[in-house]
């Protein structure tokens, strides 16, 4: 095992390719499953690459001293401090093994690869960064890996926005719709100049035909498929409780407890193609109507039907608009100024 890692220790080559969509739409679970592949690697989300980013992009030598202080940012990180176990001393080797003239993403590219999976891995060969957020962030993420590729990850508006309410239970129809349009819109104008590089996918059709579809994504890999991949939860199940033991204190023990049971608890189910219509029954006939309105036409492109014909395609409003457009705008702004301006935030999860 040893030879294997050092053979494969700083591959410059391996691709990356992230996971976007509107939050809520089965990305943790597309997440899960393909990191149960032995030649993936596909951690929990953590926005680190881009946080950093205006830090240390523009780097042309990489000193000792400058290393260690990026291996330092990067233990920090909220999202990998909390959820993420790194194994350190291989974090280092590899960081310090890497010439002074690499670039800000092949160092990204070796925290993914120190990161502790609960799957067994064998040579890796591709990197899976899933983040809702990124959806927003494409220009961003180029910059750091101009060779990036792209799954995007569709989920029926109406199932996305029930999703939703189970957190945030005074959230308006109006903007849910809204937001499902404007994230989608956002992915598809880049899809559309740069095709070769996305694969879509539908959650629906995930669940419902599972083999199938992974067989079909892992073909955008060139990679094998196995039937284990289906069993995802059973590994979960079994290195969870390990994984809380693991914690370095009670309150990431919390917190990593809290972030199964509240947000990500269908990861330790098998999948269940019953659920996907669960809306039907939990959404009113007005509520739904609603969101037709707003996302009905746009969805037909992705085969979704709705209770109405010839529906107008409908814009997202501006002041929607420029609230997607200002997160691009935030992260291309230096880190000390947006931590003075706001704490990064637990999506879905309260931070004390």
């Amino acid at each position: 095992m040893k030879n294997q890692e050092n053979k494969f220790a700083f591959p410059a080559d391996i691709q990356i390719i992230f996971v976007l969509a509107r939050g809520r739409s089965g990305t943790t679970l597309l997440q899960t499953i393909l990191d149960s592949h032995p030649n993936i690697q596909a951690p929990f989300e953590s926005r680190f690459a881009i946080h950093y980013r205006h830090r240390y992009l523009g780097i042309k030598k990489w000193t000792t001293n400058k290393k260690n202080k990026f291996i330092g940012d990067v233990l920090k990180e909220m999202k990998i401090s909390l959820f993420w176990e790194i194994n350190i001393h291989q974090l280092k080797e590899r960081i310090h093994k890497l010439p002074e003239n690499s670039n800000y993403g092949l160092l990204c590219k070796q925290v993914y690869l120190s990161r502790i999976s609960f799957f067994k891995k064998e040579k890796i060969e591709f990197i899976i960064d899933k983040n809702p957020i990124h959806s927003v962030l494409i220009p961003l993420i180029i910059s750091i890996f101009p060779k990036a590729k792209f799954i995007h990850v569709v989920r029926d508006f109406r199932a996305n926005s029930n999703s939703y309410l189970n957190f945030y239970p005074l959230k308006k129809m109006r903007e849910l719709g809204n937001m499902w349009l404007a994230y989608n819109q956002k992915i598809e104008i880049f899809k559309s100049k740069n095709t070769n590089l996305f694969y879509t996918i539908v959650y629906e059709d995930l669940v419902t035909r599972p083999e199938n579809n992974l067989k079909q994504l892992l073909l955008f890999f060139g990679l094998k498929y196995y039937d284990s991949m289906l069993f995802y939860y059973q590994t979960i199940n079994n290195q969870f409780d390990l994984y809380l033991k693991r914690a370095p204190n009670l309150h990431i023990r919390k917190m990593r407890e809290l972030g199964m049971l509240t947000a990500h608890k269908n990861l330790t189910k098998p999948l269940n193609p019953k659920l996907i219509d669960s809306w039907k029954q939990k959404l009113s006939s007005n509520q739904i109507k609603e969101l037709d309105f707003i996302c009905g036409a746009y969805s037909t492109r992705y085969g979704y039907k709705n209770n109405y014909l010839n529906l107008p395609k409908k814009e997202v409003p501006f002041d929607l608009k420029i609230r997607v457009e200002k997160l691009l705008w935030y992260y291309s702004l230096p880190i000390w100024f947006r931590e003075l301006k706001s704490k990064p935030k637990l999506d879905l999860l309260p931070t004390k």
